[in-house]
C-alpha cells in the first residue's frame, strides 16, 4: 500500500517545476489507488519604496493563473483529481505551512525556480522546503 494520497506539487512557470509535475503525474497514473494533486503557485511579496503604478495584486494573480492554466490541463488530460492554490508570500514558508495544514504526504518539486535570483541562490526555496517540511520530500530537475 503506497503511502501517498496527497501530493503538493508547487509551480512557478520553470522548467524545473513543469518537470516536477510532469513526474508527479506519472507517479499518480503508476499508483493503484486514488491520488489528488495540489498545484501551488506562490507570488512573492515585492517590498517597494514608491506607491506602484499598477496593481501588484491584480498583476501577481494574472500570472499566476498564467502559470497554473497549462498545469491544469495536464492534470485534466491525466484524469487526474486536483486541486489549484494560488497564494502570496514567502514560497517556502508558503509551502511548507500548506503542507501542513493540508496533511500532504509528499511535495514534488523543482530543483530551481524561474529567474534570474532563483539561479543565483541555487534553488533556495527547495532547501528551505526540504529543511523545514514535516513530509517527504521529492526534488527534480
Amino acid at each position: 500500500m503506497s503511502m501517498f494520497h496527497k501530493i503538493l506539487v508547487p509551480i512557478d512557470g520553470s522548467e524545473h517545476s513543469d518537470h516536477a509535475l510532469e513526474q508527479a503525474v506519472a507517479l499518480a497514473v503508476s499508483l493503484s489507488h486514488e491520488v489528488k494533486i495540489t498545484i501551488l503557485h506562490v507570488s512573492p511579496i515585492l517590498v517597494l519604496n514608491e506607491p506602484p503604478i499598477i496593481s501588484i495584486e491584480e498583476n501577481a494573480e494574472a500570472e499566476g493563473q498564467q502559470i497554473l492554466k497549462p498545469a491544469e490541463d495536464k492534470l485534466t488530460a491525466a484524469g487526474i483529481t486536483y486541486d489549484v492554490q494560488l497564494k502570496t508570500g514567502d514560497p517556502s514558508t508558503i509551502i511548507t505551512q500548506f503542507a501542513d495544514d493540508n496533511q500532504v504526504d509528499l511535495i514534488m518539486m523543482g530543483s530551481r525556480g524561474a529567474g534570474l535570483i532563483s539561479e543565483i541562490l541555487l534553488g533556495s526555496v527547495s532547501h528551505n522546503v526540504i529543511k523545514h517540511a514535516h513530509c517527504p520530500v521529492m526534488v527534480t530537475k
